[in-house]
């Protein structure tokens, strides 16, 4: 629980109501339709539900506990949806982790992206045996020691910038931003640098150069921890709503896509499996 609110601090702070996540410039533009509908559906649910402070964004954000049983759901995969959640893989991913925390689900909405990706059967691997996990260098285990020993965050690679090869923070971003826009000759240069600075911490030429690779091939479609915490949160507040008023979510779900033939019928089928009646007028 305390990991859980030391990642969503921020987030809880600056995203505790999804207006502000759907309003934030930082954000990726194609994603703000998908925040919007989640956020109609999320307020639509709410609207025909008592007055309660139990169900209120900030209430949902400040209990990521999981100690309710949200997670326990979603572990089972029972994530139709569910922010980020709803897809064949994303759901395969969801129940083979078993999320326990908050920082979990910000972790697979990070890990399920093209770059990441590769690191999705070592990542769970090593959740099961974290015994087993060996570091090139032990310099990268407070840096990855979080996530099973797998690059997951944007912010991991800056760090591993920083501690392996001395760079500075500002520096450590630029050289993150060129690998993400695959500027090569950019890598490149900042490879010559990143092999001399290593030296200093006394690390192996060879291994220098093969985490050099990994975070390359990584960055270019890689999650900064932020954003993966503040879509983790909206996955929360939807979970949530599902878990302790279905009739309600489900009713708001169907609404926000009565145009949608296709996803009306997915979502019946769906509600019929969790045992709620469907009166057609």
């Amino acid at each position: 629980q305390d990991e859980a609110v030391s990642t969503a601090a921020t987030t809880e702070e600056s995203y505790s109501n999804v207006a502000d996540v759907v309003n934030d410039d930082a954000l990726h533009e194609p994603l703000y339709a998908t925040l919007e509908h989640n956020s109609w559906i999320l307020n639509k649910t709410r609207s025909v539900l008592p007055d309660s402070p139990t169900v209120t964004d900030g209430f949902i954000s400040r209990n990521l506990s999981g100690t309710d049983g949200v997670f326990a759901e979603m572990s089972r995969g029972n994530t139709v949806g569910v922010f980020q959640c709803e897809s064949a893989g994303m759901t395969n991913l969801i129940v083979n982790m078993r999320p326990e925390r908050f920082s979990d689900i910000a972790a697979a909405i990070a890990l399920y992206r093209p770059g990441p990706m590769f690191f999705i059967d070592s990542y769970l691997i090593n959740r099961k045996h974290p015994e087993n996990i060996k570091y090139r260098t032990p310099l990268l285990k407070d840096i990855l020691d979080e996530t099973n020993g797998c690059m997951v965050y944007q912010e991991q690679v800056m760090q591993i910038f920083r501690s392996l090869a001395g760079y500075s923070l500002g520096r450590a971003d630029i050289v993150r931003r060129a690998m993400s826009k695959k500027k090569h000759k950019v890598m490149e240069e900042e490879r010559a640098f990143f092999c001399e600075g290593r030296q200093k911490n006394g690390i192996d030429n060879k291994i220098a150069n093969e985490i050099f690779d990994d975070m390359s091939s990584f960055a270019s479609y890689a999650f900064n921890k932020s954003h993966a915490a503040a879509y983790a949160v909206v996955s929360y507040q939807t979970a949530y709503l599902k878990h302790y008023y279905p009739v309600e979510f489900m009713a708001a779900l169907m609404t926000s896509v009565i145009d949608n033939a296709e996803k009306v019928a997915e979502y019946i089928y769906t509600c019929r499996q969790m045992g709620i009646n469907i009166l057609l007028l």
